[in-house]
């Protein structure tokens, strides 16, 4: 039995009795604004007929603020009992080069210090100082400080296990985590959210989240290299390092669907921030477009090209998914936007507002869309008239001006696109019902005609999942979101049977720096050598050797009996079991069947707690349980490359246990 030594069990002691301390204080501050709050709300409507406006207005701006002010006690009364359960997760001890005093680290999901002191029991794992634990091993070291780099040397790296305010164990460690430790922390089962991994970050992902110096990061990691957990942790960096600079709502996430969202929504406020902005990309073009345009869905796309019955409607989406398309319509555009504007010069009483004047003024703002550039035109001969004197007619003058330019809504643009480009067959569609693959390109043309600005003014972009958007979706992004950005996936994972490459993805945007991640900590070494012999061009992925049972290929005549028993036999070991199908149609009739077998399953979508889920490939973009069943892995169901790509995800999904089943001939990417 583990026992830790009197100094570790004396600090964990004097860290709980100040928690409990800022808890009581917190308590009762809640307490007293909450009374506060009451008391001065049933005295502004006892008294609301004998107050004027301005005094009504002023009562319920005090009464605003109280409540600002008790959430924040909230919110911290909150951070403290999470505090309480398990403060810290590592210690370094650290040598000052300078002054040779010795720093006891210890490193927690956030900061704890006497209030009016800088004597810290416990660093929040985003400072500076807390780099060092994820960067080296014991030896020399160093981290970036306000001033300079501090030099030193880390003489103990120690790393705990603390629940409910008691140490588990601890353990020292050479190296930056202990194996064992991460081990454990791999072989522990999932749940519906995803999780914090602030006390298992490795090296390589540590350098990711604290990159301050690359304007847009292109991450390219393999199945289960936590590429997106390390997106989030980069958000949380970000807010603590350019705190008062940067508010959770000026970060906004890009996610697959709202599944993938709700499975990502536990992580910030895990690490004591506010969760973050989230959208889906077709949400940003369609509310650049008129609300009686409809479009297709990317899954409704992705299923027909994956099921290949129309030749013709593939060929189209794959081509406006080209980097040649891209770099046709932005020539097209750039062309359309140079022609756009024909100026005819008129007066404004004796002064003559000339052809080359406003030529002028159309070319000297050419980085404004033509909308941008006519108010600014109508802005400056306003600020002329005023300067020689003159009365001018404003809405005479804006009719004048508009009228100079050539404006065409997106449609017909996008129309003349293709008969310039002699592809006029790649364009078909009904009234106002387009295909998906049109969304994004009619969507940037009235960005750059037009342009629209987000409300809220987002500085720092996450995209997910960046194989399954095409040039032109990223050229759009650009166009109305122009900050900061980290962009993510892996061009193997790629489900929507069209294939952006890491190239196109580099060069839609200007300075891109791009890391790569190749180790893999979500799957089995089985799982994953497994998974690799799907796609062996992935000969390169990295496992973490963490054993667990080998793959299970298995012939099921009857798949609601094979999954009952399956279900069964996984009761006591595993918490979350995904049942994954190729598509919404397969899906839905094995729903049907397994419920008419009387089997307790739930479809991914539905708001149950059955511990089995029935998805499609599709809707299990970037979620993972700890059992896998693929099932219909028939050498008619997956058969093509894009087939190869689809049953390389699913299988990526499991974290300690996959069978793959079929029912009459095994598929030949597996056989083989």
């Amino acid at each position: 039995m583990f026992r830790a030594s009197s100094e570790e069990k004396n600090y964990l002691r004097k860290v709980i009795k100040l928690i409990d301390k800022f808890l009581d204080e917190t308590k009762a501050k809640i307490d007293q604004f909450g009374l506060s709050i009451l008391s001065d709300k049933r005295s502004l409507w006892e008294n609301i007929y004998e107050l004027d406006p301005v005094e009504i207005m002023q009562a319920q701006e005090q009464i605003e603020g109280q409540v600002m002010t008790g959430d924040m006690y909230v919110k911290d009364h909150a951070k403290y009992q999470r505090m309480r359960k398990s403060p810290y997760f590592a210690r370094i001890d650290f040598i000052d080069d300078e002054d040779k005093t010795v720093t006891n680290v210890y490193i927690g999901l956030g900061a704890l210090l006497e209030k009016g002191s800088l004597d810290f029991y416990v660093y929040d794992w985003r400072a500076p100082i807390s780099s060092m634990f994820y960067e080296y091993e014991l030896g020399k070291a160093k981290y970036e400080a306000p001033s300079c780099d501090i030099t030193g040397e880390i003489i103990l790296k120690r790393h705990y296990k603390i629940e409910d305010d008691k140490i588990i164990y601890y353990a020292d460690s050479g190296s930056n985590i202990s194996d064992d430790i991460l081990m454990e922390c791999l072989a522990q089962t999932s749940d519906q959210k995803m999780h914090n991994i602030v006390s298992t970050i490795q090296k390589e992902q540590n350098s990711v989240i604290r990159n301050v110096t690359s304007n847009v990061l292109v991450i390219q990691g393999a199945a289960g290299s936590g590429k997106t957990s390390i997106a989030l942790h980069r958000a949380a960096f970000l807010l603590y390092k350019y705190k008062g600079k940067l508010t959770s709502k000026e970060i906004l996430v890009i996610s697959p669907n709202k599944i993938f969202s709700e499975y990502i929504s536990g992580v910030l406020p895990e690490l004591d921030e506010e969760n973050i902005l989230q959208c889906e990309a077709n949400q940003i073009a369609e509310d650049l477009l008129p609300d009686n345009y409809h479009f297709e869905t990317a899954w409704e796309q992705a299923e027909k090209i994956i099921d290949g019955n129309d030749p013709k409607y593939v060929a189209r989406a794959k081509y406006k998914s080209s980097m040649e398309f891209f770099t046709d319509l932005k020539h097209f555009v750039d062309n359309s936007i140079d022609s756009c504007f024909n100026p005819i010069p008129f007066k404004v009483g004796n002064y003559e507002v000339t052809k080359d004047y406003l030529y002028e003024k159309f070319l000297k703002y050419s980085k404004y869309t033509p909308t941008e550039r006519a108010n600014i035109i109508f802005e400056d001969i306003v600020s002329l008239g005023a300067d020689e004197g003159l009365v001018l007619k404003k809405r005479e003058l804006r009719q004048r001006i508009n009228q100079m330019f050539n404006f065409k809504n997106a449609l017909t643009t996008y129309e003349e696109f293709f008969s310039w480009a002699g592809k006029e067959q790649y364009f078909v569609h009904g009234k106002n019902r387009f295909e998906y693959a049109d969304l994004f390109p009619m969507a940037y043309i009235e960005a750059r005609f037009n342009g629209k600005k987000p409300i809220v003014p987002i500085k720092h972009l996450i995209i997910d999942e960046m194989q399954d958007y095409s040039p032109v979706c990223f050229g759009l992004i650009n166009l109305v979101y122009d900050c900061n950005k980290t962009i993510l996936g892996d061009i193997a994972q790629s489900i929507s049977g069209i294939r952006t490459s890491i190239g196109d993805v580099i060069s839609c945007f200007d300075g891109a720096s791009v890391i790569e991640l190749n180790k893999s900590y979500r799957s089995t070494y089985e799982i994953i050598e497994f998974s690799k012999k799907i796609k062996p061009e992935l000969a390169n992925i990295e496992s973490v050797v963490r054993h667990g049972e080998e793959v299970t290929i298995a012939k099921a005549e009857d798949v609601s009996s094979y999954i009952r028993q399956a279900i069964k036999e996984a009761d006591k070991k595993y918490r979350n079991i995904g049942i994954v199908c190729k598509n919404t149609k397969q899906a839905n009739e094995l729903y049907k069947e397994l419920k008419e077998n009387k089997v307790n399953v739930c479809m991914i979508d539905e708001k149950k707690n059955a511990k089995a889920k029935i998805t499609t490939v599709q809707l299990s973009k970037g979620l993972e349980f700890d059992y896998v069943i693929v099932v219909g892995a028939e050498v008619d169901n997956y058969r093509s490359e894009s087939d190869r790509d689809l049953l390389y995800v699913a299988c990526t999904r499991a974290m300690h246990k996959l069978d793959v089943i079929y029912s009459k001939e095994l598929t030949k990417i597996i056989s083989e």
